[in-house]
């Protein structure tokens, strides 16, 4: 395992000081990098920094209204360094006397770190499960909702400050319950895969399903919403997967998703026909042919027609120890079936009325024009018995 312990650290970069030393620690910083996800973390911590700068500027200055113009200016954290250890980062100031706005007779140099300490003292609060300090504004506290947003539930990072060896963790519970001392609710990272089944009548918003059962409120950008009206109508083949920001409450209930970060429509007839073709001879216990991939293509090209529109649900798709693929459906009360026969080139049509024992069936080479045609009204005839 990698040691960050680096030391106590005072000077990086020439003579500039470090402000801070964040150590990112999890899986995806083991390669010594910060993945662009996290970055705005780093801002969303100068922004606290200032905040709470601002009001302690104030507090020691009471007969000030507000801030000197260019004091937010005058705090400009740059990621100068990158170190080995889990993730460790270097900030530090910028702080030309060229660029630097003048704040004469006035002592603002110390009121950032002191902001830096205090937002310290709060974590390691919340990580040894005290009150936060009292001259903490309770007002800022949400802002912490920013401030580790994009690390995973598994992942932290350390504020170290210079001249200490180690500082406190900041991770989900930690942030979770910061926020949770003023609000009623956090935010976090969210990975979603379900059916989406509803557009807002504003056209603001959809709805997703997800596997649970649960539906879950997402934004819906103009641009995406033919992506997301064609997944609706073709809810039972197309899944869609959502990340980004969900909001949280405090029994950790999703209770909607504010911003997407990104958004996948997934086929699952596509997908799971890419696992049948990976499939190699001996696939069932040492037995079963493996099946070609044009096979696979072949069968991909006829239920993408059978399916098209959305109007016909998606089977089941499996693979016969034979080499050949066979789809199924339950349409009560029909129970059909499709075998594509690859060793005689014909497609088997059967289905079954489980409530009358009624029985349909039919067989067409892979030759026939018509084939599709065929197939898709067999299908067809059943979905509409069910109606």
């Amino acid at each position: 395992m990698p040691d960050d312990r680096t030391g106590p650290e005072t000077k990086s970069e020439g003579e500039r000081p470090a402000f801070l030393t964040p150590v990112f620690r999890g899986q995806r910083f083991g390669g010594h990098g910060i993945p662009l996800d996290v970055l705005p973390d780093l801002r969303a911590y100068r922004d606290l920094v200032l905040e709470l700068a601002k009001v302690l500027f104030l507090r020691n200055n009471p007969l000030r209204k507000r801030v000197p113009k260019g004091f937010g200016d005058s705090l400009r954290l740059t990621l100068s360094q990158l170190r080995e250890g889990s993730t460790v980062a270097v900030l530090t100031r910028d702080q030309s006397p060229r660029e630097q706005p003048p704040l004469p007779n006035l002592v603002v140099e110390d009121v950032f770190s002191e902001a830096r300490d205090l937002i310290n003292e709060c974590v390691r609060a919340a990580e040894e499960c005290r009150s936060v300090p009292d001259d903490f504004p309770l007002e800022l506290l949400a802002a912490f909702d920013g401030v580790g947003r994009h690390l995973k539930k598994d992942e932290s990072v350390e504020l170290r400050t210079p001249g200490e060896e180690r500082g406190p963790l900041l991770g989900f519970k930690e942030r979770k319950h910061l926020v949770l001392l003023t609000r009623a609710d956090y935010r976090a990272e969210v990975e979603l895969v379900g059916r989406a089944v509803a557009i807002g009548t504003d056209k603001s918003d959809f709805r997703i399903e997800l596997d649970s059962g649960e539906v879950v409120t997402c934004p819906l950008a103009r641009e995406r919403e033919r992506e997301v009206t064609t997944a609706i109508r073709d809810r039972t083949r197309l899944r869609i997967r959502v990340d980004g920001t969900g909001c949280f409450d405090r029994s950790d209930r999703l209770e909607r998703v504010e911003q997407i970060d990104g958004f996948e429509t997934i086929d699952t007839l596509d997908e799971r026909l890419r696992e049948l073709a990976s499939l190699s001879d001996g696939w069932l216990d040492g037995e079963g042919i493996g099946l070609a991939p044009s096979n696979v293509d072949h069968v991909r090209e006829i239920l993408d027609n059978v399916l098209g529109g959305g109007i016909v649900p998606m089977p089941s798709v499996y693979p016969r120890p034979d080499g050949g693929i066979q789809a199924e459906w339950t349409i009560s009360p029909w129970e059909v079936s499709l075998v594509f026969d690859f060793a005689t080139h014909k497609v088997r049509m059967g289905a079954s009325d489980v409530s009358s024992d009624a029985e349909l069936e039919d067989e067409r080479s892979f030759q026939d024009e018509r084939l599709i045609d065929k197939v898709r009204s067999f299908v067809m005839t059943c979905l509409a018995g069910e109606r």
